[in-house]
């Protein structure tokens, strides 16, 4: 009968053993997937983090520009300045740079137009006006990346113009170039950081700049 008892509880703990190995890969099976669940949650809760500073950034941005239609302003920029710079450019005598003066001060701003006049204005000697420019021949306006931060816009102003051909007996090329940079700042509607280079040179060419 004892032997018969040890017999069985030998199958029975043999039993329990193979059991017990049999089920603890399925334990830590259980455990990985529970650690993976895990991870993808945390992943999950991260991305949603990020999705949430992502759309507070934008919520902000879109209050500092609130009320701002670049679009808008660009537009009439590029129309008073395609303006502004063919009349100075096409300026030669004394009377025409008197009765056009304000208006081009007006459409180019104070500012850019008192560097515009200084390469533009005729010059006047013994009572005669000599011209410093025949006329424009092209005017491009092209903006740079809006600075929400300072609320400017990069602003380019390429002037291509013709001189007057007296201009050729000194060995002056008569197809020039003019390149106008600043900074606008939309709110204040003032201009900063003016920039003037010439981009084609006596007899070449070549590039001047000027602040």
């Amino acid at each position: 009968m004892k032997r018969a008892m040890i017999v069985i509880l030998g199958i029975l703990n043999l039993c329990a053993l193979v059991f017990a190995i049999t089920q603890y890969p399925k334990g830590i099976s259980n455990n990985q997937k529970l650690i993976e669940v895990n991870k993808a949650k945390i992943k999950a809760y991260q991305k949603q983090g990020k999705e949430l500073k992502v759309s507070d950034y934008g919520k902000e941005l879109e209050k500092q520009v609130a009320g701002i239609n670049l679009d808008t302003i660009q537009g009439d920029l590029r129309k008073k300045l395609t303006d502004g710079f063919n009349e100075a450019y096409s300026t030669q005598t004394k009377e025409d740079f008197n009765k056009n003066a304000n208006n081009t001060r007006n459409l180019l701003g104070a500012s850019l137009a008192g560097t515009v006049f200084n390469n533009t204005a005729p010059t006047f000697s013994e009572g005669k006006a000599y011209p410093k420019v025949e006329k424009a021949n092209q005017v491009i306006v092209s903006f740079g990346k809006y600075d929400v931060d300072k609320a400017t816009l990069p602003v380019m102003v390429m002037v291509d113009y013709k001189l007057p051909d007296g201009f050729s007996k000194e060995g002056f090329n008569l197809n020039q170039k003019a390149l106008y940079t600043f900074d606008y700042n939309v709110k204040n509607k003032i201009q900063s950081d003016i920039r003037y280079q010439s981009l084609v040179v006596e007899g070449g060419t070549g590039s001047h700049e000027h602040e």
